[in-house]
């Protein structure tokens, strides 16, 4: 079926009802056309009001009773086994969404409803569930509101199973004529996607993951106040007037190492010899370092002042017990694994790397190491969709699919089951062996959108199969490429939890002029260079389509409604990893 159904699911007495009836005024305020399921799990359940003639005729012996007004009708019978939810809604036609109380064990999108005077246990299946309300917080990683937030869940529903879709009046005609600008799909992908769940790794292998949550300091660190170079704990005012022609003599009282403490006080007229990293004995002031003073085994010798602090790193210098350290959403590094590790942490919470199935499709593509007989060519798409999942973390499959429907039909089904998200390789746009988006349409699909006003790309489609992410890209390689990265690519790391989807940004100044449609947002490809202003972009036309994919370094991006920026401009461009790979080659 492809109108959207979403079940509300709860323990009994949890609010699912009276949540429901505020939601569908709400949504029907704002012009929505809805249908709703009731689940009764008990069997007995008096549907019609004793008494009334229909009850009557029910009680009498009738098997089906219809009820007919001039403005609503309503039926009921009798049954011999229960239901299935899918035969239920089978005849349900001309609405916009189907909201359904009860059904938890559907594989169907779930929320679910929680008061904590009854219990705080979920019900539902976690695969499903997309949001929750409750009446206290819950540790659940996914959209949480509280029960009276009827706008922002409605909001919510909005975004993720009604937007895009039109409402139910409009003709397939009218919808296939609406094609997204660029800014409202990368909107669209973002507002249906939910980053996926957490799962904590080992501060060594946490590069390249995502945070889930904000991390703060566990420790002050350093621990305690510590020296930073070798030499010597003194008391400021007793080397103040200290100098070459004028040395300070101090009394020597022992040794101060890291990972230890040196028993005692440094008093007027003393002095400690001090390591780096050892922690500062009582009663000194600061560190004189060793350049400037000498000791032969009693007397210290300084020629030099040293104020208070001097030398010294104070406790919790580096990292403060309770600082907020990153935010949730941020990519680890090894400096901030470094970082971590200082502030107490040997594991860390991260969104799980998407696991990514690539279904490319076409009778004329065939996998790389083959033969190449005439009229074939190598799945260089495909090639360069996992190249670009694995550069960012994610774990992928991919697989070659002849133009045949039940081939493509059965692959997405099946790749469904065990992947977090779809890309689909060609068989996008509107040709006779184009079926990639007809079968998503046939197997019930959520389509937010097919074709944007962008170039190369326009064919790209998204939606959510089975609460899932799908993206469908042209079969020609530059929009194939550039529908991924602008699309896809964004889609898959909001997946993963981060927190600035989409490639690197940096300013660079065209050195030529580029140009594009006034009514669609333009991409272009470039080299980049390093001048003494920054850098500059220059933008590549190569006959070769792949040898121009394989030279770019950035993307110029003209917006709809721009025809052309003018050459000497600084304008953003989006940066791909082999500009960073090319220039730190060329500074050795």
């Amino acid at each position: 079926m492809s109108i959207p159904m979403i079940t509300f699911v709860g323990r009994s007495g949890a609010g699912k009802t009276t949540l429901l009836v505020k939601l569908i005024a709400e949504l029907r305020q704002r012009g929505y056309h809805l249908a709703t399921v009731k689940h009764h799990s008990h069997g007995g359940l008096e549907i019609d009001r004793p008494g009334k003639d229909s009850w009557r005729h029910a009680r009498a012996g009738s098997e089906q009773v219809i009820i007919a007004a001039p403005d609503k009708v309503a039926s009921y019978r009798r049954l011999d086994r229960e239901l299935a939810l899918g035969e239920i809604v089978a005849g349900v036609s001309g609405v916009d969404i189907i909201l359904i109380e009860g059904y938890k064990q559907e594989r169907l999108p779930t929320f679910e409803v929680v008061r904590a005077a009854n219990s705080l246990k979920l019900v539902g299946c976690p695969e499903f569930r997309f949001a929750v309300a409750a009446d206290v917080p819950l540790d659940v990683d996914i959209p949480q509101f509280d029960l009276d937030d009827v706008e922002g869940i409605a909001d919510l529903i909005e975004t993720r199973f009604l937007t895009g879709t039109g409402h139910c009046g409009a003709t397939s005609d009218e919808k296939e004529r609406k094609m997204l600008s660029y800014e409202d799909a990368w909107q669209r992908t973002m507002q249906h996607i939910v980053p996926l769940g957490v799962e904590t790794v080992d501060l060594a292998c946490a590069i390249g993951r995502v945070a889930a949550r904000n991390l703060c300091a566990r420790v002050d660190s350093p621990s305690v106040d510590v020296s930073m170079k070798d030499g010597y704990a003194v008391r400021s005012a007793d080397i103040a007037p200290a100098s070459l022609q004028n040395p300070a003599a101090l009394r020597l009282l022992g040794l101060a190492a890291a990972g230890g403490s040196w028993q005692g006080e440094v008093q007027q007229g003393t002095a400690v010899r001090i390591l780096t990293g050892a922690p500062i004995p009582s009663g000194a002031q600061a560190v004189v370092s060793a350049e400037f003073a000498t000791d032969d085994g009693s007397i210290v010798t300084v020629v030099n002042n040293a104020a208070p602090g001097r030398n010294i790193l104070f406790r919790g210098s580096d990292v403060t017990l309770g600082q907020q350290l990153l935010a949730a959403g941020t990519v680890l590094g090894p400096t901030m694994v470094g970082l971590l590790a200082a502030a107490g942490y040997d594991c860390v919470s991260v969104v799980k790397r998407p696991r990514v199935a690539i279904i490319a499709t076409g009778d004329e593509v065939i996998a790389p190491g083959r033969p190449l007989q005439a009229g074939k060519l190598y799945a260089s798409n495909l090639v360069t969709l996992v190249a670009w999942c694995t550069h960012y973390g994610m774990e992928t499959t991919a697989c070659l699919v002849q133009d045949r429907a039940e081939e493509i039909r059965e692959e997405l089904a099946t790749r469904i089951a065990d992947h977090d998200a779809i890309i689909t390789s060609g068989g996008a746009w509107k040709g006779e062996r184009d079926l990639v988006v007809r079968i998503l349409d046939e197997l019930g699909w959520q389509k937010v959108y097919h074709r944007v006003r962008i170039g190369p790309g326009k064919a790209v489609g998204f939606g959510l199969f089975e609460g899932k992410p799908v993206f469908c890209l042209p079969g020609g390689p530059p929009s194939n490429h550039m529908a991924f990265l602008q699309l896809a690519l964004p889609g898959l790391q909001r997946l993963g939890g981060y927190d600035s989807p989409g490639l690197p940004v940096q300013m660079a100044r065209l050195a030529e002029s580029v140009g594009g449609q006034r009514d669609w947002t333009q991409f272009v490809h470039g080299r980049l260079d390093v001048s003494g202003e920054g850098l500059v972009f220059h933008p590549i036309k190569m006959k070769s389509r792949l040898q121009e994919m394989a030279q770019m370094e950035a993307v110029v991006m003209i917006p709809e409604g721009r025809e052309r920026i003018l050459a000497g401009r600084m304008t953003p461009v989006q940066v791909l990893a082999r500009f960073s790979a090319r220039w730190r080659k060329s500074r050795k």
